[in-house]
């Protein structure tokens, strides 16, 4: 609770300084400042001005003096205050009217400059001086007032920024006041502009931000000309009286206070509609607000409402530091293995590694600068020895009245030791062959138990009572390097990590052995979240580590999160609840530990313990440096190394302040329900890794064929980030698909270079008779000629795709393709084929589109059926015209029957005339219409699909199929899937003639939710393109690498039985999936959680 104030009236402004070291705040009322002690928020002084103080502001110290306090009245007037005595150090009068915000700034010379603001325009006094500077064109005019200022540093300069009640903004240069007023922008905010400070953070991007009545807060970047230009808009619920920025480790953070009483935290690049947490809440508005680091590196923020209430909220940037992490313990040479314990005594920790030796350690007792003395009368470690060879693993077991230590080592021994008094108790009847690397215990039917898991492939259980004998739980599951118990009905459930992968297995029933994943592990812990027990699993991916959890109920894995560190990997891993939090500890083999949140969030920076491997992790309780001896504890992380060294760090246990997601955030219920369907907006601040790979993709040094891979468990957004894509790529197909309207001609077929143009007085004439610059009126004569030309198959098409006039110049052509939607292998071919050929002849006009296809179907067609169908055209197909052609017939035979007896009986030439005119009118008349219909469209009389799709016979097909049977049977005539079926489809062709002006950019979706036999034939026919069968394609496939990887493992799983059965010969077969994955994948991109 805050300590009752001295002053009454509401919280106007706050700032924090620092008096003796130590951290106070002052907060101005309307009859003073107070000041208070941070975080305890006890009042120490009070500076009574006896006028209301508006603003506030820290005065660094500098060259021995201490910081100082500015203060603005409401009587024009600015004061600085000495806060060790409270008194006036100068006063200065800086106008009329109210001072109703001061800023600190440094002139070009290094002056320190203090801005103040009136209602007649914006000062700066050099403290200390009567010089008071008034800025050229700050004056707001008519009933313009300044009300908020600024000072920040940009561009090398230091910069003033004003918000007036205009809500316009504007801008001077400190280092250069001749230049006058930079910029002065009008109506920035919506509404009134009540808080603008400096972002003095380079990494946010931002130098300066405004937060106002309109519910918005803007984020400005620097710019030499304008002063300032818009860069970011964040959105909260209410209007926004103050802002205020911290850090998070090395991530800079933003904080509100709003209206409606809430004080939160925003990242610069997070979600523009929402925070990330809020921190506390006010019962009123909140008007004052104030942040700075305490000394143990975590963050203070305080705020003020308009009841005149002071909150303090102190939050931990570090869970752990370098600054409090002590040595425990030094052993001559590679410390492999620590854990902790409980005895009657308290809790400890146990070390040991290649001296052959188990050291018990006082976590609460600091090694001495030379190490321990065996000499001196200060508690020393146990040295418990039996050992004849360094030992690899330790764990504890039993209780605290009744504790085990359980040592395992390279000479294949388990023993058994009282970490009290360091007495050996037994040596466990294990029997392995090879060195145990592994210890976990657990409970069967009510007694303790161990496990142990060595090189030799097994894995044996033993009882702690006396005379219990051993047991084979598992065998030939490689070399077991971690074992985690968790409990399970009457007994455990006991994960087996190895260099064979990851099984489950119930201690009570081996029979049944889960393998659940098959990668090698390199580190492996339990996990308690309260609900359910879970395994933490670390395996290496190349120069990335995975973090997985395995559920042992469920025998399942999921992917957790994927940690790029450059090419360090996991080596060991703790898990621990701290307060109300669930945190995973990590060693890297660089020396580097850090803290996880369980969905991939970091906590802090990392520590280093060294430049050698991190062996192991663990969590103890240890007495705070001013409680021993009260009962009162707090968990501490000890970490050992390669180096032989063993270190705790003190752990946190405050409020964490995180820079990736909310911590203890109240779950507000909603009233609608949210499809986990994809979407074209981006609501995970994905924008900026859109971006990057559009750039990648439409960049003219990106050569064809590249495969991106969007990688992200199911559920994590890799559908919208695809769809967003797209949307920059291809806004015309984008806009097409969502929808569901045939897609706009982007593109259109021009002559080649080479090709000769129409010219002269008819060109126009010809040109528009032809259909345009490339032939699209078909006719039969313009058809009959075509057979005339060299049946090559490789022929060049006389024309070429270019994109239309007015669209980009390198205007891309996307195709989608989901294979979840095919159930077989030969469905795959065909669909891809199918969208590939759509999704780019779809972009021509109707006509051309015609014409392309009648072209590339040409070439399929034999010469003499094409003739036969030509001139079987001719035929009359419909009643009238049979029966038009009948009369026709008629008509001819009877005039010539008529000459015939007209000339026998009577050789008059005039007799013959009727009949010979009936008969040459009639034949003009049928040539006239075969001339007619020779220059009609071919549509009428060639099959639909000629025109609009590969057809296997050619533009001669008949619709009733009558195909050869050795060509139906023959896979080199008519395959069904595979590299000759897209060679028959013409996907080279189209996709080169697509490919020689824009970028086609395939995008495979949901290719982790297929089959086996889907996954393995999709990323076959990738291949065929990255081979270079089919052209230049750019590829975009989401999809879920583990997943991915485990069917292709499936597909080739006679690879990976050989590679079992003879590691020898074909060990480099192993995990044949994932090296597809590396071979097929250019460009692998995590999503971001």
């Amino acid at each position: 609770m805050a300590e009752l104030t001295r002053l009454g009236g509401a919280v106007e402004n706050m700032t924090f300084l620092r008096l003796d070291g130590e951290l106070i705040v002052a907060a101005s009322r309307s009859q003073g400042v107070e000041l208070r002690t941070a975080p305890e928020n006890e009042v120490i002084r009070v500076l009574a001005t006896g006028i209301a103080a508006h603003s506030v502001a820290r005065l660094p110290g500098r060259d021995g003096v201490p910081d100082r306090l500015v203060v603005g009245g409401a009587d024009g007037v600015v004061r600085l205050y000495d806060l060790a005595t409270g008194r006036q150090a100068a006063v200065q009068r800086v106008g009329e009217g109210a001072v109703q915000d001061v800023a600190v700034g440094v002139l070009a010379d290094g002056t320190q400059v203090v801005g103040a603001i009136h209602d007649e325009g914006v000062v700066l006094w050099l403290p200390g001086s009567d010089s008071v500077i008034t800025l050229p064109d700050s004056a707001g005019g008519g009933d313009v007032r300044p009300f908020k200022i600024c000072a920040y540093r940009a561009l090398g300069s230091q910069w003033l920024a004003c918000a007036y009640n205009d809500n316009s903004l504007a801008t001077w240069d400190l280092h250069d006041l001749d230049r006058g007023r930079v910029s002065r922008e009008p109506r920035v905010h919506g509404g009134q502009i009540w808080s603008l400070i400096a972002v003095d953070e380079p990494a946010s991007g931002y130098v300066v931000a405004s937060g106002s009545a309109d519910g918005t807060v803007k984020l400005w970047i620097a710019d030499r000309n304008a002063g300032l230009r818009l860069g970011r808009t964040l959105y909260e619920a209410s209007t926004v009286r103050r802002l205020r920025f911290v850090r998070d480790a090395e991530t800079p953070l933003l904080v509100s206070a709003s209206a409606s009483g809430s004080v939160a935290l925003w990242r610069f690049d997070g979600p523009t509609d929402r925070p990330l947490r809020e921190i506390t809440r006010h019962l009123g508005e909140v008007w004052a607000l104030a942040c700075a680091t305490t000394s143990d590196g975590g963050v203070v923020i305080a705020s003020g409402d308009m009841h005149g209430r002071v909150e303090m909220t102190p939050l931990q940037t570090e869970l752990i530091s370098d600054i409090t992490g002590r040595d425990l313990f030094a052993a001559p040479g590679t410390t492999w293995v620590a854990v902790s314990g409980v005895t009657a005594n308290g809790q400890y920790v146990a070390c040991a590694g290649v001296d052959q030796t188990v050291h018990v350690l006082d976590p609460d007792t600091e090694m001495p600068s030379g190490g321990f003395d065996p000499m001196a009368t200060a508690r020393q470690p146990l040295a418990l020895k039996a050992h004849v060879s360094t030992v690899r693993s330790l764990t504890s077991a039993g209780t605290a009245l009744n504790p085990h230590l359980i040592s395992g080592g390279a000479d294949r021994r388990v023993f058994d030791w009282d970490p009290v008094s360091g007495g050996l108790r037994t040596e466990l009847p294990m029997g392995h062959q090879g060195e145990v690397w592994a210890l976990a215990p657990f409970r069967l039917r009510g007694a303790q138990y161990v496990a142990s898991g060595s090189a030799d492939g097994s894995v044996r259980i033993c009882g702690l009572s006396e005379g219990d004998t051993a047991s084979v739980l598992l065998s030939d599951c490689g070399a077991v390097n971690a074992l985690v118990a968790v409990p399970y009905a009457d007994g455990a459930l006991l994960t087996v990590a190895s260099t064979r992968g990851v099984r489950v297995v119930a201690v009570q029933s081996p029979d049944a052995v889960t393998v659940v994943s098959n990668h090698q592990i390199s580190a492996a812990c339990p996990l308690d979240d309260g609900t359910r027990h879970q395994v933490v699993i670390a395996r290496p991916d190349g120069d990335t580590c995975v973090l997985e959890y395995v559920d042992p109920v469920a025998r399942t894995v999921a992917t957790g999160f994927r940690y790029t560190h450059s090419s360090a990997q996991v080596s060991a891993l703790a898990a621990a609840r701290i307060g109300q939090e669930v945190l995973i500890f990590g060693g890297f083999d660089d020396g580097r530990v850090m803290v996880w949140q369980t969905d991939g969030t970091p906590v802090g920076k990392p520590v280093r313990f060294g430049t050698s491997t991190v062996r192991a992790l663990g969590v103890v309780e240890i007495a705070p440096p001013d409680g021993r001896g009260s009962g009162v504890t707090r968990p501490a992380l000890f970490a050992a190394d390669d180096d032989g060294g063993v270190r705790l760090w003190p752990i946190a246990t405050g409020s964490l302040l995180r820079s990736g997601g909310s911590i203890g955030s109240a779950v507000r219920p909603a009233s609608i329900l949210l499809q986990d369907q994809p979407t074209d907006l981006d609501k995970l601040s994905r924008d900026g890794l859109i971006d990057t790979i559009h750039s990648v993709l439409m960049s003219p040094n990106t050569k064809p064929p590249v495969v991106v891979g969007i990688h992200a468990p199911w559920g994590q957004g890799k559908s919208s980030v695809l769809r967003q894509l797209r949307s920059k790529v291809d806004p015309a197909g984008a806009a097409a698909a969502d929808a569901e309207t045939p897609v706009e001609a982007t593109h259109e077929l021009v002559p080649r270079p080479s090709a000769k143009t129409p010219k002269g007085l008819f060109a126009k004439a010809r040109t528009d008779w032809r259909g345009g610059v490339v032939r699209t009126r078909l006719t039969r004569a313009w058809a009959w000629r075509q057979i005339a030309r060299p049946a090559d198959g490789d022929q060049r098409l006389e024309y070429e795709m270019r994109p239309r006039a007015g669209t980009d110049g390198r205007a891309a052509i996307t195709v989608w393709f989901n294979p979840w939607m095919y159930e077989k292998p030969d469905q795959v071919w065909a669909g891809l084929t199918r969208e590939i050929l759509t999704s780019i002849t779809d972009r021509l006009p109707p006509a051309q589109r015609e014409r392309l296809w009648f072209d590339l179907n040409l070439r399929r067609t034999d010469p003499a059926a094409m003739r036969k169908r030509i001139l079987a055209s001719y035929i009359p197909r419909t009643l009238v015209g049979m029966l038009i052609g009948l009369a026709v017939a008629v008509i001819v035979i009877m005039g010539v029957v008529a000459v015939g007896v007209a000339a026998w009986n009577n050789t008059d030439f005039n007799a013959l005339l009727g009949s010979g005119a009936v008969i040459g009118i009639t034949a003009a008349w049928i040539i006239g219409n075969l001339a007619f219909s020779s220059f009609k469209q071919v549509r009428g009389w060639i099959s639909p699909d000629v025109l609009t799709r590969p057809a296997a016979e050619g533009v001669a097909a008949a619709d009733t199929g009558d195909r050869d049977w050795k060509a139906a049977r023959d896979p080199l005539e008519n395959s069904q899937r595979g590299y000759l079926y897209m060679l028959q489809h013409d996907v080279r062709e189209v996709v080169a003639l697509a490919t020689a002006h824009s970028p086609v950019i395939i995008m495979v979706d949901d290719l982790d939710r297929c089959s086996p036999a889907i996954v393995s034939d999709t990323i076959e026919a990738v291949n065929l393109f990255l081979n270079k069968a089919f052209g230049d394609c750019l590829f975009v496939i989401a999809l879920d690498p583990a997943t991915v990887a485990a069917q292709l493992e499936t597909v080739y799983e006679s690879l990976r039985r050989r590679a079992h059965d003879d590691p020898a010969t074909f060990g480099h077969l192993q995990h044949t999936g994932w090296r597809f994955m590396e071979k097929i994948l250019d460009l692998p991109i995590r999503l971001p959680r």
